[in-house]
């Protein structure tokens, strides 16, 4: 999660919150990996399936720009290289 914890640090600069959602097959890994390691953000569990359902989450890693709001402004399916650059233009268009 190195390539995560460094979006963490961009929050205040850019004026979002991070917040990660693990789903299952991986809950077993992502606990381990928190326990081990901890995170500098806020991490859900979600064995219900409200990501595949409700955010539509076919694909991880998958990334989602929300407006304060709670609308979907954006979504990512696979790693975003410099997050940055991508999302930034999104957050100043919200």
């Amino acid at each position: 999660m190195p390539h995560v914890e460094k979006f963490s640090k961009l929050e205040k600069k850019l004026g979002f919150k991070l917040i990660g959602l693990n789903i299952k097959p991986y809950l077993g890994k992502a606990k381990k990996v928190l326990r081990d390691k901890g995170a500098a953000f806020p991490v859900l569990m979600d064995d219900s399936r409200f990501a595949r359902n409700e955010l539509l989450v076919v694909a991880t890693p998958t990334t989602i720009v929300v407006d304060e709001r709670g609308r979907i402004r954006s979504r990512f399916i696979g790693a975003v290289g410099d997050f940055e650059e991508v999302i930034a233009p999104i957050l100043k268009r919200i």
